[in-house]
């Protein structure tokens, strides 16, 4: 279960999917869709939807990221990321940048 693993964000057609009274989405989707906001770990969602189990959840979430209304990056894709920043910043030093 990556999704589990992962940051999750709405796109912009998940900000106003959100924000529209008229939405179509079921209640459990819009109430997932609401919990998920800017840079928001699973575990955030998880805690505010206590009557979902782990399981729906993350199929709540993988059709939302499905159908464009959010986004999703892995954990460890970011922990990498943020490793080579920091490799980089030190060689930068060491050439004179």
């Amino acid at each position: 279960m990556a999704m589990t693993q992962s940051i999750l964000h709405r796109t912009e057609a998940g900000q106003q999917a959100c924000e529209c009274a008229d939405s179509r989405l079921p209640p459990d989707y819009r109430t997932v869709l609401a919990s998920v906001q800017q840079a928001t770990p699973f575990e955030f969602v998880k805690a505010r939807l206590a009557h979902c189990s782990k399981a729906q959840i993350v199929r709540y979430l993988e059709d939302l990221e499905a159908i464009g209304l959010i986004e999703s990056v892995p954990v460890d894709w970011l922990r990498a990321l943020y490793a080579l920043d920091e490799y980089r910043e030190p060689q930068a030093l060491r050439q004179g940048r």
